[in-house]
């Protein structure tokens, strides 16, 4: 865990990096970014490895703009054709990649507001069995996010590698085979031609592994972190519900307390 602000000092201009974090939280925020999908604080440092992920991160909404149009014009360019080899999936695909990433790009600050208001609240856990709850409802879904980021990781590899690879080894190794294998891609129709280990076919994998990137992290990030945020709200209305139930009405005070739980509700609101 962090340590920096007080809970009662944070502010939502902070930098995440001044912010003692919850480890739920910091758990949280550690997926979003290695799903690619964390845009609620320049926290990827100075290096240029961190500048390069900081430029990217705010043009990456126009790439895949720009991956969609693609796919569409060769679509309608070659009609019928690309309903028969497949490509015509990456359409819907790249489209619903396209709209995700212009989402995250221009919810930024709400996704980091949100983050720090839940952060707030999971701070103020002060009774084991508050911490409890939240591991109730989350334990099952954090494995599911960590599955389904690595089934998609080890899906993406044997898509885009192990084709490329037996078709090396019987090519180059036995000269087996004249052509190579060919997979629904994003962007084959761009170059389309002869099916031979010429540059066109070597630029056509690395360039199809761009999208197909994209296609990975922007899904799946979405779908955890959306998924880890609504069960987290869940877990505090849970709580909350717990609280008011274990008010003792009759206990002079219950006032304060009753204002603290009706505050952290609109907090979270």
């Amino acid at each position: 865990m962090a340590s920096g602000t007080p809970v009662g000092n944070t502010e939502f201009g902070d930098s995440l990096q001044d912010v003692e974090l919850h480890p739920d939280i910091a758990r949280f925020i550690g997926v979003m970014k290695l799903n690619l999908s964390w845009y609620g604080d320049d926290s990827w440092g100075k290096s240029a490895v961190g500048r390069w992920l900081k430029f990217y991160f705010s043009i990456r909404w126009f790439t895949n703009l720009l991956f969609f149009g693609t796919v569409a014009v060769t679509m309608y360019w070659w009609g019928k054709e690309s309903l028969n080899d497949g490509a015509v999936i990456y359409l819907p695909v790249m489209f619903l990649v396209s709209f995700l990433s212009t989402v995250f790009r221009f919810s930024g600050k709400r996704q980091r507001n949100l983050v720090l208001s839940l952060n707030r609240l999971f701070l103020r856990h002060d009774e084991p069995w508050m911490e409890e709850v939240v591991d109730k409802y989350t334990n099952l879904l954090w494995k599911l996010v960590d599955f389904s980021y690595k089934y998609n990781m080890g899906f993406f590899i044997v898509y885009n590698f192990v084709p490329r690879a037996i078709e090396s080894v019987l090519y180059y190794g036995f000269n087996a085979i004249d052509h190579y294998i060919i997979m629904p891609q994003a962007l084959n129709k761009i170059l389309e031609g002869p099916n031979d280990w010429g540059i066109r076919h070597h630029f056509l994998f690395v360039g199809n592994l761009w999208p197909n990137f994209e296609i990975l992290f922007t899904v799946v990030g979405f779908i955890g972190g959306y998924s880890l945020c609504t069960v987290f709200c869940i877990s505090e209305l849970v709580i909350w519900k717990e609280k008011i139930k274990r008010l003792d009405f009759e206990k002079e005070g219950v006032e304060v307390e009753l204002k603290k739980i009706i505050s952290s509700h609109q907090d979270l609101i």
